[in-house]
């Protein structure tokens, strides 16, 4: 439940965060969300790739610096808001979709090819970060619910009512599949991650959706 904790440590810093994103001048904006980059993504990637002296040295010096501010999932807050809010130039996204593809292909090919300690699928790695910069402006540009069907559209906002309830259940069904013989190793990463993944999404939704059928559960749940 990590995630309901990192929720509500973001919104305790709204104002704060809202008051600069509101009365920063869009380089500033930009400044902030590269400084965070590079700290919370780029170092510690940096940092884990155990270069002989060099990545212990980075990391000593970022240790000392206590940026704590530009720390944690700030970065994606950030970074959502300012892609959501600016319109950027057909270069700007061309480069961010090429980086995005880039990425994802990166991650393939380390995680199926390389033996490597690194944990390259972390969520504040650069080639996530980049991945998911690419995805949400491909959301905003090719999937927004004013350019889509009324059935579509409809789908998409029944299943957004129940994202709550799915990850406060996500955890058990994975537990429930793994004790019926169903896990990673059943198949090769890149086939059983995908397919569990759906699969744990599909049934936690169905659950999800009975529950939000029942009277006084569903407002507590759901």
């Amino acid at each position: 439940m990590w995630y309901i904790l990192m929720t509500i440590g973001l919104y305790i810093c709204v104002p704060i965060i809202r008051y600069v994103v509101n009365n920063a001048s869009d380089k500033i904006v930009g400044y902030w969300i590269i400084i965070m980059f590079v700290f919370v993504s780029v170092i510690p990637f940096f940092s884990e790739l155990k270069i002989y002296y060099l990545s212990n040295v980075v990391a000593q010096l970022t240790k000392y610096m206590e940026m704590y501010f530009l720390l944690g999932y700030t970065l994606y807050f950030v970074l959502g808001y300012y892609l959501f809010t600016k319109n950027l130039s057909v270069r700007i996204k061309r480069i961010i979709y090429s980086i995005g593809i880039i990425s994802l292909l990166v991650t393939f090919i380390w995680k199926v090819f390389i033996n490597s300690d690194v944990a390259i699928l972390t969520y504040l790695h650069p080639n996530i970060v980049l991945f998911s910069l690419a995805v949400m402006l491909f959301f905003k540009e090719k999937i927004n619910l004013n350019s889509i069907s009324y059935l579509l559209k409809k789908v998409i906002v029944t299943l957004s009512k129940l994202t709550y309830g799915i990850f406060l259940i996500h955890v058990l069904v994975l537990k429930v599949l793994y004790h019926c013989g169903i896990n990673l190793s059943i198949l090769p990463a890149y086939f059983s991650i995908p397919l569990i993944s759906l699969v744990v999404f599909i049934v936690s939704g169905i659950v999800i959706f009975v529950i939000s059928k029942i009277p006084y559960i569903n407002k507590y749940i759901c």
